[in-house]
């Protein structure tokens, strides 16, 4: 008789934990076995959450521009070349800048602008990273400069927008 008892008493043991364990997707604050937890789906393949994007990225442009009396102006994140040129060229102007001319014009990269520490003939350049593109803007400025000291007086890179769909 108590072996007929113990193995029931095992079997009941044996059947509430399996139970127990049947139910640990609980909602936060649930205990497991509620009513707000749900089975675990041993051997199931977990759905995947599928993500729909309802836009897309765009490369923005950036230009730099000068007069030939220093005074020069700079734009990021516009939507085309066209106008970034056109709006470097006017804040130029509107600085104050004579015969602005453009310097430079780039998307989806960075750019430096480098002045010799006295003077002379500056240099606009792009790379992949900002820091590249100081440390290439520095190089050719000294070099187009006999050797000359250097300084970055501007750089900055685009960023890409996302436009909704």
């Amino acid at each position: 008789m108590r072996e007929i008892i113990s193995t029931l008493l095992f079997l009941l043991v044996l059947t509430f934990c399996s139970f127990a364990g049947a139910q640990t997707r609980c909602a936060p604050g649930a205990a497991p076995g509620s009513l707000q937890c749900q089975p675990d789906d041993v051997g199931q393949a977990t759905p995947q959450t599928v993500i729909k994007y309802t836009g897309h990225w765009i490369k923005t442009w950036g230009a730099l521009a000068d007069g030939r009396n220093g005074v020069g102006a700079a734009v990021v994140g516009q939507d085309s070349k066209s106008n970034a040129e056109r709006e470097a060229l006017a804040r130029c102007a509107g600085r104050g800048g004579i015969d602005c001319t453009l310097t430079i014009a780039y998307n989806d990269q960075c750019v430096a602008a480098a002045n010799p520490v006295g003077g002379a003939v500056g240099k606009a350049v792009t790379a992949g990273s900002l820091k590249e593109a100081e440390d290439y803007g520095l190089r050719a400025c000294s070099q187009a400069n006999g050797g000359s000291s250097c300084e970055i007086v501007y750089s900055s890179c685009t960023e890409r927008k996302y436009v909704k769909d």
